[in-house]
Parts: C-alpha cells; sequence; structure tokens
C-alpha cells in the first residue's frame, strides 16, 4: 500500500510539473508580437503588426488580392485567381504559419517580433 501511495505522489509532482512548463512556455510565446510580412513576386510589400485591423488590395497578375488582417491573424477574403487555394487555406493565427498563392506569386506570413512563434 506505500508503494502504491508513493506512486501517485510521484505521478501527481510530475503533472504539476508539467502543467506549470506548460503555462510558463505559452505566457513567453503569447507575449510576442506578431507582424504579417506579404511577399509578391519575391519582393517584400507590407510588413504589419497585427495590434490593429486592416484590409490590403494587392493587383496581381489574374487581377487582385483582398488580404484581411485583424488582431487574432490574417486570411485571404477575395482572390481573382483561378484555383483559389488561398481563400481555402483559412485564417492563419501562428507566427510560422503561411498563405501561399501561387498562380499571383503572392506569399503572406506570420512572424514573431525577432522569431517564428510555434505552438
Amino acid at each position: 500500500m506505500k508503494r502504491f501511495r508513493n506512486d501517485i505522489i510521484l505521478v501527481l509532482v510530475i503533472l504539476i510539473f508539467a502543467i506549470t512548463f506548460y503555462f510558463i512556455y505559452r505566457g513567453i510565446n503569447n507575449s510576442n508580437e506578431l507582424v504579417c510580412k506579404i511577399y509578391q513576386e519575391q519582393e517584400l510589400k507590407y510588413e504589419i503588426l497585427l495590434d490593429h485591423e486592416e484590409v490590403i488590395t494587392l493587383n496581381t497578375n489574374d487581377g487582385k488580392m483582398v488580404i484581411v488582417i485583424e488582431k487574432d491573424g490574417v486570411y485571404v477574403k477575395e482572390s481573382d485567381c483561378h484555383d483559389k487555394i488561398c481563400l481555402n487555406q483559412g485564417k492563419i493565427k501562428r507566427g510560422g504559419e503561411v498563405i501561399t498563392c501561387l498562380p499571383d506569386r503572392v506569399y503572406i506570413k506570420l512572424e514573431g517580433k525577432g522569431a517564428d512563434v510555434y505552438l
């Protein structure tokens, strides 16, 4: 019975440490501000901090692309490209995530301030 009790105490201590480190790690990563970088034709066109809402319209080879920047992420609202994959990629919310439109040669990437953030 004593051995069983010691096993439970050990598991609880390990669980408490794991939960503590998880919240510390998450707090450090959430403190980084995210920056949206928009590339067109391999050239950086916009670099925007995700601290406000903004709508950007890019003139592309196929027409136009409308990119919506919000405090909690970035997504493509409208695109005149033929495959519409950039529309179907949805909203990106974390550092290191990207939206790519090959026909229009547009690349949208979220980066943490100073370094990429992976949760």
